[in-house]
């Protein structure tokens, strides 16, 4: 999923690691998780839009010189991704699928595979290995529970996958594969009545978890999919960092974000002690998502710093040619008062 795509934590876990695998690649078959680049594709879209964002434009909060060497990097990352052998096929919770390729392999936190079995297509979300930050199968749990909700992707089957190669265990999500993509880089000025249609949709299924107490936290377009090619029916995905949340009440949460839209309690917490966040925070976070369906995230791109001193100030771009009531839903969702943020449409 493009843009600044991976969260700041695994951001930074991935760093080192990149550095190392660039600079030998006698540790090849050691550093199988270490070889992707740090922005995060769209998982389900099609290899032509997978590849935005990749031929040298900045990021936000990127210098050249960090482009620069992420360019270098990604080089020296596919060439190592392409001599991984994975298997043709993979055994999930006693069932056998087929591996029909790597769909995303650029992923902060996981490679992406698109498997299938009985001619079916899957999305297949194998997670790095890092015993420190691990998905919560809990959460994934009453996800797949849900299946069929029509506001959330259906998770087949989730849990741990036995690498063999690597003699280590993977978490991995199985999920439905998305044929219409994602809603990253769609911009909808000019249409305001699809942006409508949007965020509702968007915004029922932030209320949809939380009333069954789950805090998504990564909220933005490249985590919406269209379950269908027609694209009628929009689902959220990536569960990766969700917080089990009680309805109404807050969780405590580690520094993993999103910064452009991260809202900013998250950043309000005290050194050494996790930040305390409710749904609010997703609501915020559809707000930003709002603003970059309408105008794009070109006028968001600054450093974190900036960025949340506009949050604080509540500067952030307002497009003018929307109608009032649209307005003042963004500006409501982007109050830097939790409780003064709506929490439904």
């Amino acid at each position: 999923m493009t843009d600044e795509h991976k969260t700041v934590g695994a951001r930074k876990r991935r760093t080192t690691d990149q550095v190392n695998t660039a600079s030998s690649q006698s540790d090849v078959g050691n550093d199988v998780h270490t070889t992707n680049k740090v922005s995060r594709k769209d998982v389900h879209a099609t290899e032509t839009s997978a590849r935005k964002n990749s031929e040298g434009n900045l990021r936000p909060f990127e210098t050249k010189v960090g482009r620069d060497m992420r360019r270098h990097l990604s080089g020296r990352a596919q060439t190592v991704i392409k001599k991984l052998d994975w298997p043709s096929e993979f055994e999930l919770d006693g069932v056998t699928y087929h591996n029909d390729g790597i769909l995303s392999d650029s992923s902060g936190e996981a490679i992406i595979f698109t498997v299938s079995r009985d001619k079916k297509k899957y999305a297949l979300k194998l997670y790095y290995y890092d015993p420190e930050h691990r998905p919560n199968h809990k959460i994934l749990e009453k996800v797949r529970q849900l299946n069929g909700s029509g506001l959330l992707v259906n998770i087949i089957s989730h849990g741990e996958w036995n690498n063999e190669s690597r003699n280590e265990k993977n978490d991995y999500e199985l999920m439905d594969f998305c044929e219409g993509g994602s809603l990253d880089g769609v911009v909808l000025d000019g249409d305001e009545q699809a942006l409508a249609q949007v965020a509702v949709k968007m915004a029922s299924a932030i209320d949809f978890l939380s009333k069954h107490g789950i805090l998504h936290r990564d909220i933005k377009p490249g985590n919406f999919f269209y379950t269908d090619k027609e694209k009628t029916q929009l689902v959220l995905a990536d569960f990766g960092i969700s917080e089990e949340c009680p309805q109404g009440g807050t969780c405590k949460i580690d520094e993993m974000r999103s910064p452009v839209y991260a809202a900013p309690e998250f950043y309000t917490n005290v050194p050494g002690e996790p930040a305390e966040v409710g749904v609010e925070s997703d609501y915020f976070s559809l707000g930003v998502s709002l603003l970059c369906l309408w105008m794009g995230k070109a006028k968001l791109v600054a450093n974190e710093s900036q960025l949340l001193r506009s949050k604080l100030n509540e500067t952030l771009p307002i497009p003018q040619d929307l109608s009032p009531h649209m307005i003042s839903l963004i500006k409501a969702f982007l109050d830097k008062t939790e409780n003064q943020r709506p929490s439904h449409i």
